[in-house]
């Protein structure tokens, strides 16, 4: 017999608890899989979950993440003779790739040699 029983009740309510700017599926999930895998269980999906708490789920995925981490708004390319803008790491989109390809060979052993 299972330690925790999910109701319906019960997932509604946790969800209620999160701040509406992180209601969105993958925030629950990356912080509560429990809760996460519970609602799509007994709702059938998080968007569903969703409106059985009496929220607009178009509204919710609003809030998700939609900008990619490595936008590349620093400064240029670490990379020698490189006037690309770099990404988070500090290298561009390019150099980045080249440089993960090379370490997963075997090439070199870190990313800034």
């Amino acid at each position: 017999m299972p330690r925790f029983v999910w109701t319906s009740s019960k997932i509604i309510k946790d969800i209620l608890q999160y701040p509406p700017d992180k209601r969105y599926s993958t925030h629950v999930k990356k912080e509560d899989g429990a809760l996460w895998k519970a609602a799509q269980r007994h709702f059938g999906s998080w968007g569903a979950a969703i409106e059985a708490c009496g929220l607009d789920y178009s509204q919710i995925i609003k809030w998700g993440p939609r900008v990619a981490p490595n936008s590349g708004s620093g400064g240029n390319c670490t990379y020698p003779s490189c006037t690309t803008k770099h990404h988070a790491n500090g290298m561009c989109q390019t150099h980045d790739n080249m440089f993960r390809h090379r370490a997963r060979k075997g090439k070199i052993k870190g990313r800034h040699n």
